[in-house]
């Protein structure tokens, strides 16, 4: 027996969730790779630059708008059904539960579907704040190339 309601609609949510995550997060792959790619090329340097910050710009204004969005919304949601089913494994048991650990066992088991959108969402936080340290570093690593380049070319100290 199952505490949770809709445990359906949530697994089907997760799923769209998933996907939509993993499309956003090939999506950045290809962009960053891409740009590393082009870091390689001299020519390419100022480019790389703006389309580093552009690109940085992006990330942080997803990672502190939409998924955090999600994050706080997937953190409700979990919040709101465990309390329904605390209230609900008072009565609804075919078995008796002794103690209330064991109530927050049968809850926690319950409700892992929320749980795993709660993860999901952690892991493209993760993802997206590396990928932003990543671009730093990149923007170091071209700010270093251009600066060896005016050295060696006599046009800076």
């Amino acid at each position: 027996m199952t505490l949770l309601k809709n445990e359906a609609t949530y697994v089907e949510m997760n799923l769209k969730i998933k996907n939509k995550l993993d499309e956003i997060k090939k999506e950045w792959f290809e962009k960053i790779n891409s740009l590393v790619s082009m870091s390689r090329d001299l020519d390419k340097l100022p480019e790389v630059q703006v389309l580093l910050l552009s690109y940085r710009h992006q990330l942080t204004d997803y990672c502190y708008g939409d998924l955090a969005k999600g994050n706080i919304s997937a953190k409700s949601i979990y919040e709101k059904n465990k309390k329904a089913c605390m209230l609900d494994s008072k009565t609804n048991f075919d078995f008796k539960l002794n103690t209330e650990k064991e109530r927050f066992i049968v809850i926690d088991a319950d409700i892992r579907i929320i749980d795993e959108m709660l993860d999901m969402f952690e892991a493209q936080t993760y993802f997206v704040r590396e990928s932003i340290k990543l671009l730093d570093n990149l923007g170091y690593s071209v700010k270093s190339r251009i600066e060896m380049y005016k050295i060696m070319n006599g046009d800076g100290h």
